[in-house]
């Protein structure tokens, strides 16, 4: 009876041990799983840019745009709302100074190929990242769906996070590159 109640007493500390490092390793990991929301400092990474001829560039930082305001677009070449969304970019793109604005297409796409040929077809021309469909960066930025858009401030705060490039999501964008009033654009 003894030595079953003291294995019985081991195994219920080797129990709440296990607990307890388990609860603290997903305590420590949470930050990187739970979404990334407005107000939130934008994670920061570094990657090879896709260069104008289809090769792999020099690798580029978030934090290097610090300063102007960054819409990081995630997206795929077999997603139909994110090439419907291609011209509304285009119009971003050609509507808001270069000092003040950038667009970050980061493609999720199997093979960084698929993406250059596409460009070939539809040019997109702002900065350019391949990073696969498994990338951890997907999991760090909490990105769940096709196209997903983040809008980043010159300061490198999250100001807000859609699926959609709506009239509102457009106006926010131009409100926060240029000012509610349109005085430095």
């Amino acid at each position: 009876m003894t030595r079953d109640r003291i294995a019985g007493g081991l195994l219920t500390v080797v129990l709440m041990a296990t607990l307890t490092i388990a609860t603290v390793r997903v305590a420590r990991g949470w930050d990187e799983l739970r979404p990334r929301v407005s107000g939130d400092p934008a994670p920061a990474f570094t990657l090879r840019a896709i260069d104008a001829d289809g090769g792999i560039g020099g690798s580029v930082s978030l934090e290097s745009f610090r300063g102007k305001v960054v819409l990081l677009d995630f997206w795929a070449t077999w997603c139909g709302p994110c090439i419907r969304a291609i011209p509304k970019m285009i119009e971003l793109d050609s509507a808001l100074p270069e000092d003040e604005f950038e667009i970050l297409s980061i493609s999720v796409d199997e093979e960084v190929e698929t993406v250059t040929e596409f460009h070939k077809i539809k040019p997109m021309p702002w900065t350019h990242w391949h990073v696969g469909p498994r990338a951890d960066l997907l999991q760090t930025w909490a990105v769940r769906g096709y196209p997903t858009y983040i809008l980043v401030d010159q300061d490198g705060a999250i100001v807000a996070r859609q699926h959609d490039l709506n009239k509102d999501f457009m106006a926010l964008i131009m409100d926060t590159a240029c000012g509610p009033t349109g005085g430095s654009c």
